[in-house]
């Protein structure tokens, strides 16, 4: 067996020894790289063949709300190279053969900043509206996908 192949072989293992049985679901054949920051995984579900490059951050910002379901869901076929970074409150969408490149951010959030209200730095609140980016897209570097959008597919 050639080196290339092990590397996958390992790579295939470890992703579900590690995380398998923390994700909400993951789809078989899928590889996750090594996390930077990971809050209440069990809100994440990773479709088949799927690869999460390092250094990713994946965050459920109100686990309270939750129905039980993944409120971060990503597609099987998708590649998302390092750095990225999603947060939650809604749900964040990510559909089939999605490809992005590195230093993405995608959030359904914004804080709430009121001038008559509590200090921005001591509110908790959040103005949230679901994400979706539709199958076949492609992210450049550092894009940056904020509450409420959707991006359509090709």
């Amino acid at each position: 067996m050639s080196m290339l192949r092990l590397a996958r072989l390992w790579s295939l293992m470890r992703t579900q020894a590690l995380w398998g049985w923390r994700f909400h679901s993951l789809g078989p054949r899928s590889v996750v790289g090594r996390c930077r920051f990971v809050a209440h995984p069990g809100s994440v579900s990773i479709g088949h063949h799927t690869t999460l490059n390092d250094h990713w951050t994946l965050a459920d910002l109100k686990p309270e709300s939750g129905t039980g379901g993944p409120k971060i869901r990503i597609g099987s076929y998708c590649s998302i190279l390092w750095d990225f970074q999603c947060n939650a409150s809604i749900s964040v969408e990510i559909q089939d053969y999605v490809l992005m490149a590195p230093r993405v951010f995608i959030t359904d959030s914004d804080h709430v900043v009121d001038a008559a209200g509590e200090r921005t730095t001591l509110n908790r609140g959040f103005r949230s509206a679901p994400v979706v980016i539709e199958h076949d897209c492609w992210l450049g570097v550092h894009a940056v996908i904020l509450k409420g959008v959707r991006v359509g597919h090709h």
